[in-house]
């Protein structure tokens, strides 16, 4: 168990992207006060670099911290300089730590006890000053974890030191530094740790870490030569594993009742959404994008009331979209896009008023028309349901979406005429009817588009569709029109 935790949190903050079908986000990383949570293992790939024996010269990155996850760091004899980083105390897996050998200067930092898992410590042979730090895990060690520091002081070794109690000269960090922005854009939020339990989900972020260490590192000519690419797992002196493959998202996190931002994109999970997840009544952000998830949404997710995210996309998840969806009214984006979900549209969508973009697309076996409820989403700029079983008409009600952007339905079943309530919707940039069975004339549509009194582009994509009658004059007045498809593909 454990009182808080620690993340990063980046200054730069970039909602999801979207292009086409899929969804490029920024990960971020929220954590909370009062949490009590034990995970069984940490969910981070890398686990141990050894950079020992090189010709490594300069200081230890501070960017290194960022690699939480890991076990094992050795950078014994190189010609490393400078003071160790205050930031290694935040590498709390970590249970071996070889700086010997080098040309490290200043006071051992007093995060360093604060490695509750360190079994082996060596920081021999440097140019280290100061009162050895105490508490924890240090008082295991013995003087050959110091030796060869003419200028370290107190125990294990037999130097007395001046003073017995440590000053933020000694190593202690204040808690106005803690807090203080860091040179790389981010702040560090320290609430303390417990033995044995960190919540952190990293991945991408790690390699990251590493080159941003690397870069660090002056004057390496010899074996970091490898650390380019995507595959940091093949990267010399780089260890890694994979625990998150093929295996489901623990139901303990629905015990941090406090968190707000979850993101567990591209980990490869397996298994069914947890439903302990529907306790985390404060979540504003929820992305599983990108797994292996299967199952059903889970009908506690009625319970995450102020949700304002949720990605879903990319996994296998099945079963209908639950009714009581409408429960999540602070929801702005939706995105259940490349799944297997089947069943109707739930006329409770029409409760989500406040949402922007809606992305059921690429089910292949949503059936049912488009509720006139949909009608409610005054707010939706992005409306994408293309590539489903979708039958019925346009319902009129789409003439409400004063905002709408982006329009997707190709590639379903979709009859009847064009409702001329779409025709004023005068914000349209790109309409996607193709691939359906639409009759009619366009002459009505093109001549309400033509009203609009606009310069900003549109696309028209209307092949595939049954439309009849002469071609409407009032096309020469769409100036802004730039894409028009009418053919059909044979």
């Amino acid at each position: 168990m454990f009182g808080s935790m620690m993340a990063r949190q980046n200054k730069s903050k970039s909602s999801p992207l979207y292009d086409g079908h899929f969804y490029y986000k920024e990960s971020l990383i929220i954590t909370t006060k009062d949490s009590e949570l034990q995970l069984a293992t940490l969910l981070s790939i890398v686990t141990s670099i050894d950079l020992s024996n090189n010709n490594i010269s300069g200081g230890i990155p501070r960017e290194i911290a960022n690699l939480q996850g890991l076990h094992f760091f050795n950078l014994s004899s190189n010609y490393l300089s400078g003071n160790i980083p205050n930031e290694i105390g935040h590498m709390v897996q970590l249970e071996s730590l070889d700086l010997s050998k080098n040309n490290l200067s200043g006071r051992i930092p007093l995060t360093i006890s604060s490695l509750n898992f360190l079994s082996i410590l060596n920081l021999s042979y440097n140019n280290l000053i100061g009162k050895i730090p105490t508490g924890n895990q240090l008082q295991t060690f013995t003087n050959l974890s110091y030796i060869g520091n003419p200028e370290l002081c107190g125990e294990p070794l037999q130097t007395r030191c001046p003073g017995d109690n440590p000053t933020i000269d000694d190593g202690v960090i204040d808690e106005e530094d803690m807090h203080k922005d860091d040179d790389h854009g981010g702040i560090w939020y320290f609430i303390g740790f417990a033995p044995g339990f960190v919540f952190g989900f990293w991945g991408f972020k790690e390699r990251k870490a590493l080159l941003n260490a690397r870069s660090g590192f002056p004057d390496v000519d010899r074996r970091l030569s490898s650390w380019k690419g995507d595959e940091c797992c093949s990267w010399e002196c780089v260890g890694c594993n994979n625990i998150t493959d093929g295996h489901p998202i623990p139901g303990s996190i629905g015990s941090l009742t406090q968190l707000q931002h979850l993101d567990l994109s591209h980990y490869s999970f397996k298994g069914e959404i947890p439903y302990q997840l529907g306790n985390l009544s404060n979540l504003r952000y929820l992305s599983l994008f990108f797994n292996k998830i299967s199952g059903q949404i889970p009908a506690s997710f009625a319970q995450l009331r102020n949700l304002q995210f949720l990605d879903l996309s990319m996994n296998s998840i099945n079963g209908d979209i639950p009714e009581n969806i409408g429960n999540l009214r602070n929801i702005q984006g939706l995105f259940l896009t490349f799944n297997l979900i089947k069943g109707v549209i739930p006329k409770s969508i029409g409760n989500l008023s406040k949402m922007s973009d809606l992305d059921l697309s690429n089910n292949f076996r949503i059936v049912g028309g488009i509720p006139e409820t949909i009608g409610n989403l005054t707010a939706l700029q992005n409306l994408d349901l293309s590539d489903n079983q979708i039958n019925g008409k346009i319902p009129d009600s789409v003439g409400n979406l004063l905002q709408l952007d982006v329009l997707r339905i190709s590639d379903n079943n979709i009859s009847g005429l064009i409702p001329h309530t779409l025709g004023s919707l005068c914000n349209l940039s790109e309409i996607y009817l193709s691939g359906n069975s639409i009759t009619g004339r366009i002459v009505e549509f093109f001549e309400q588009l033509s009203r609009c009194r606009t310069n900003n582009p549109l696309s028209l994509y209307l092949r595939d569709n049954q439309f009849s009658g002469p071609f409407s004059s009032h096309f020469e007045r769409l100036q802004r029109l730039v894409i028009l498809t009418l053919v059909p593909i044979n």
